[in-house]
Formats: C-alpha cells, structure tokens, sequence
C-alpha cells in the first residue's frame, strides 16, 4: 500500500492536465515509494489520452482510467475514490498546480503522523506552521466553507468503503462526505498553511453550474444532515460567513446580470428559504443593491 494517491479527475483540459501533472513529475523524484497518480478521464474527446500518454512515455507511472461515457462530475469523484488503494487519497483539480518542494514536504507531514484529514490552506496567512486540532468542530469552524475547495483536502482511505456516494449524486458535492467523515472520525486533523498550490488556473471553462443550487442549497443542506456532530450555533455561523466571505460577490454578479460560466437561475428563491429568518440576509440586499446603484 502507497503512502498516498493523487487522483486528479478531467474532462476536456488537456492543456492546464499537461502542467498540472508537470508540476507533479517535476518533483515527484525520491517519492515514487510513498505516491501514486491516477488521472480518470470522463470520456474527454480532445488531447487528454495523447497527453497522459506523453507522459507514460517518458516513463512516469500514470494510472489512467477513460470513462467510456461521461459519468458526470460526482460520479468521476466516486470513481477516484473507490479505486485508490493507499493511505490517503488527494483529489486534485486538472487546474491545480503542486509548487515546487511542496510534494516532498506534504509526503513527510503525512509519513510522519496519523491525521485523519490534512487540510491544505489556499489562504495566504501570517505563518506557514503545520496546525494540529484535536478537536473536528474546531478544525471545522476554522476552514468553514473552504472545506468544499477539493483540491485542499487530503482525507484517510480507511472509511471510504462505508461512503454512499449515491445520496448526493447530482449536488456536485458528493465528495464533502468523505472528508466530513473524515474529519470527525478522527480525534487528531491538521492544516497546513503554507501555501502549496497554484489554483484554479483556468477560469475560462469553470463552472457549468448554478453557482447557487450548488454552494448554498446543496451545501448547507449536506452540512445540515451532520448537525449531530456540532452544535447548532456552528451550522448558523457557517451560514453566516458562507454568506458574507463566499456567496456575497457572486450575489452581486446575479443581480447585476452579468455574463459568466455560472449559472444563477432562481438565485434569489435559494437564498429566501435558507435565509428568510435572519435579519442581516435583509441588510445584505440593501448592500448589494446600493452597491449595483453606485456602480
């Protein structure tokens, strides 16, 4: 068993594929023992295979799997996390880039300790130090909705197989279960907050989804079925700063109709029925309205 699998899931990327598994080969040398890449193709039609294939050539070790039809986003995810056979597993988007010494560095935190979830900080912060909770709700409160960024988690295998992946096949989310579980399955998490990676390099084809179906309905409704392991207030704080740190740009790009690669329909219904009974949800439409006027 490997120490690790980076399982980095695609579909039609080919060019942003090529530099993402660069930036991983590029270092991967004296760590070939304690890692394994898996590429799962969800049936791309553009260079995907000859770019994979490339790199075989050159004699690096791809697993590569091609979906002979296009399963989806959530079902790609189920996919990379059922085949892995290592300790941990990191789901890394095609658009992720690994920064240079940062793949030696993550393969000895996770060599060297017994975390259930290894949290990656996009965040630039005033230290780089390894955080160490030994409590979930404060690891949880502290990474609040980053948690849903993919590529920031490096979760344990070990309880992968009790995962119904079905329950929330279409929420494009189907993944935050396993690192949810993670979390709480285990006494001891950590966070890195060294910067490691260079993100979401290509915004131009992100996105294809209804930004707010995904990452405020589908969301807290996931968080909400966890509510057993945190206390309330946790679930109506994390409502709070989803709202103001996360959703808020995106709420003035949908009032202003402004043209993007996210889908917005029915926004304002969405949040209405999360957020009907709060008075500051009122006082953040007066907001983003006076802001739309200024402008």
């Amino acid at each position: 068993m490997k120490l690790l699998t980076i399982a980095i899931p695609t579909y039609n990327r080919a060019k942003v594929l090529k530099k993402c598994l660069d930036s991983i080969f590029n270092q991967i040398d004296g760590l070939n023992n304690y890692v394994d890449i898996l590429v799962s193709d969800n049936n791309s039609n553009d260079e995907t295979f000859n770019t994979v294939n490339g790199f075989k050539k050159r004699g690096c070790n791809i697993i590569y799997n091609k979906n002979k039809i296009n399963l989806g986003m959530d079902m790609n995810f189920k996919f990379c996390f059922n085949y892995v056979n290592s300790k941990y597993i990191w789901v890394l988007g095609d658009d992720d880039y690994i920064l240079e010494g940062s793949l030696k560095n993550i393969v000895e935190i996770l060599r060297d300790n017994d975390f259930g979830v290894l949290f990656l900080e996009t965040r630039k912060l005033k230290n780089n130090d390894l955080q160490v909770f030994t409590s979930p709700q404060k690891l949880l409160s502290n990474i609040s909705f980053n948690i849903t960024f993919i590529s920031s988690v490096i979760v344990k295998t070990n309880h992968i197989k009790n995962i119904d992946f079905d329950k929330y096949t279409g929420s494009y989310l189907n993944y935050l279960q396993v690192y949810l579980d993670g979390i709480f399955l285990n006494n001891i998490n950590a966070k890195l907050n060294k910067i490691t990676m260079n993100i979401a390099n290509d915004m131009e084809t992100t996105g294809g989804y209804n930004f707010f179906k995904v990452f405020v309905r589908n969301y807290l409704d996931i968080l909400k079925d966890y509510r057993a392991s945190f206390p309330l207030y946790y679930y109506e704080l994390e409502k709070f700063k989803l709202l103001k740190s996360f959703v808020r740009p995106f709420l003035l790009l949908a009032v202003q109709k402004k043209d993007t690669n996210f889908e917005f329909k029915g926004y304002g219904k969405i949040l209405f029925k999360k957020y009907w009974y709060l008075p500051y949800f009122y006082l953040m439409w007066i907001y983003i309205y006076i802001v739309k006027f200024l402008k």
